[in-house]
């Protein structure tokens, strides 16, 4: 069995088209929030001193979003990073969602909703 957090690139390595891998990236990020391992890592750091976890948690959230900055680069984003930014800020809302009582499947759809138009047509 693959730890929580593996799962992420899994999804997206399966995935055809970088538009795709974006949305697996989306839908991976929920499912552990919705399954909880969101909730171990907030308590975690909850209690432990912030300057502790502050250079693992970063580069941690840094490996996870590199394929998220990798696909949106194939994709022809113009600006990569910036794109990553902004769709990890849909994911944050969506686990928020989840967290107060929004199913999984519908903050997923409320997300693809948004990015899919985008995600379809070529860019760059």
């Amino acid at each position: 069995m693959c730890p929580p957090l593996a799962h992420q690139p899994q999804r997206m390595r399966r995935a055809t088209t970088p538009g795709d891998r974006v949305l697996a990236y989306v839908a991976a990020n929920l499912h552990l929030v919705a399954k909880g391992e969101h909730g171990v890592v907030r308590g975690l750091s909850a209690i432990a001193s912030p300057e502790v976890l502050a250079e693992p948690s970063g580069r941690l959230h840094e490996q996870l979003r590199a394929p998220l900055v990798a696909a949106l680069a194939e994709h022809g984003a113009p600006d990569p990073t910036g794109t990553a930014e902004l769709i990890q800020a849909i994911v944050y809302t969506a686990s928020y969602m989840i967290e107060n009582c929004v199913g999984e499947a519908k903050a997923r759809s409320l997300a693809r909703g948004l990015l899919e138009p985008y995600l379809r047509q070529p860019t760059g």
